[in-house]
């Protein structure tokens, strides 16, 4: 594992779960730390205190948070941005399976990345077109985008599909061995 993609205690960088991305996009989004409730407050309806307050906590162990004690409340703020955390997590990926794989396996990789990312930015601007309403225009906000001024970038979610896309293949490559 290389050092930049490692944290200070020694742990390596790993894909967000489901309930983990929701609670980090809460916190990126927000231009101040929040509280557990403020953060259950942010996710919306059908969130459980107890269950967010858990994987926060799990976050700061991972070094993903830190948290300020305000009051009697923790208040909890990412330790680093999307992009940092995106660019760590790539890296680690790809630095895995060119290790598992070797050097050569690269071109292979980059082959495997072109072919998905403009299926990946078609699926995505589908995905953001807005569906005309038969009331008139619609007054919900446009979800999050997940890239930064280069529009050709994938969203988080083409990010998370290609990191488990590779996952899976070297899992699978590993048990044919």
């Amino acid at each position: 594992m290389t050092e930049q993609n490692e944290n200070r205690s020694g742990h390596a960088l790993r894909g967000l779960g489901a309930l983990e991305a929701q609670l980090m996009e809460a916190l990126w989004v927000s231009e101040s730390p929040l509280t557990v409730q403020e953060v259950v407050d942010a996710l919306g309806p059908g969130h459980n205190y107890k269950t967010v307050m858990t994987v926060l906590n799990r976050l700061v162990e991972k070094e993903l948070l830190g948290r300020e004690l305000d009051g009697r409340a923790y208040r909890y703020h990412p330790r680093m941005s999307r992009l940092e955390f995106l660019r760590a997590v790539a890296d680690e990926l790809v630095h895995g399976y060119l290790e598992a794989y070797g050097a050569e396996s690269g071109t292979h990789l980059t082959d495997a990345v072109d072919a998905v990312l403009p299926r990946a930015a078609a699926a995505a601007e589908k995905a953001e077109a807005p569906t005309p309403s038969p009331a008139g225009p619609s007054e919900t906000p446009a979800p999050p985008v997940y890239y930064d001024t280069d529009e050709r970038r994938p969203t988080m979610a083409s990010v998370i599909g290609i990191a488990a896309l590779l996952q899976i293949i070297t899992l699978f490559l590993r048990r044919k061995r």
